[in-house]
């Protein structure tokens, strides 16, 4: 399951846009993503959420793996990706 991911309206003077933290458990890892609402959306940290899972997932599932190769988009992304490139309209 996923939590939603904290947000803070901190000033930019030494304040990281987007953060991170990850918990190793035996059973599994708890991540928590911060951000700052003036500079990022709420859906777009979401998307960076399931761009992390799904890296962290395949490189579970393949650890061995080139970083390189482990797909970040989703086959509905891919398929955005290819419209654009195809001449289509951007949402």
């Amino acid at each position: 399951s996923r939590c939603p991911p904290t947000h803070s309206r901190a000033s930019a003077s030494g304040t990281w846009a987007v953060t991170w933290s990850v918990h190793h458990w035996p059973d599994r890892l708890d991540v928590v993503f911060s951000y700052r609402t003036d500079l990022f959306d709420r859906s777009s940290v979401e998307s960076l959420m399931d761009y992390f899972g799904r890296m962290i997932q395949a490189a579970i599932a393949e650890p061995d793996a080139r970083v390189s190769r482990i797909p970040l988009a989703d086959a509905r992304e891919l398929a955005h990706l290819e419209s654009l490139g195809a001449g289509g309209e951007a949402e």
